[in-house]
């Protein structure tokens, strides 16, 4: 069965004029206009997602991280938060039952944890540090030993350790007199995710 419309009307004239459509054919074009509009928001959407992730990756290598490191024997607490466009990206590393665990937050919201495996690459700690690079390294520390000799034999560690790695300021309060073993530390850097992040790859 076929269904049709038929269109009519009159000139100055008085002239009539008629022109019928096929309701299928009228189904078919109105299905290409659709199909079009749609191929058209999809090319949108991708042209759009591709520049927002070329903007990221500009970001990633022009805007610099904030790291901060918090380590305190008495309260038992080790961990390592990164801020990058705060608050679009945060992660934090704590150790949770003798293990490092990485929580990842977007916008303030938690989407994702994972355990990190500890094994350390055979380069070491020191060279993974100069690798990546921290710049703006401000390190504000207590400690005390109940020998003295090792509290003395820390300060002069600690100084030698912030020459070497370039710390802009260090603020270190050793307790000569103290009657248990501690030490709280509290050190801030600034990172360039993107260059790490090749390094370490």
């Amino acid at each position: 069965m076929c269904f049709t419309i038929v269109f009519k009307w009159i000139n100055k004239h008085s002239i009539i004029y008629s022109y019928t459509i096929n309701i299928a054919t009228l189904v078919k074009i109105l299905r290409v206009i659709i199909s079009v509009n749609m191929e058209v928001n999809s090319m949108t959407i991708l042209f759009a997602l591709l520049i927002l992730a070329a903007l990221l990756v500009i970001l990633l290598f022009t805007v610099k991280s904030k790291v901060d490191f918090v380590f305190d024997t008495t309260a038992s607490d080790m961990h390592v938060t990164l801020f990058w466009l705060y608050p679009l990206l945060k992660s934090v590393i704590r150790r949770e039952n003798n293990m490092l665990v990485a929580d990842i937050y977007l916008l303030n919201r938690r989407f994702l944890t994972k355990r990190i495996n500890q094994k350390l690459p055979s380069t070491g700690n020191t060279n993974i540090l100069k690798s990546i690079n921290p710049t703006d390294i401000h390190v504000d520390t207590r400690y005390g030993f109940r020998d003295p000799f090792v509290t003395g034999l820390a300060t002069s560690a600690i100084t030698m350790a912030s020459e070497y790695f370039n710390v802009e300021s260090l603020n270190q309060r050793p307790d000569f007199l103290a009657i248990n073993d501690y030490i709280s530390l509290d050190a801030t850097a600034r990172l360039n995710l993107g260059r790490s992040l090749l390094k370490l790859i």
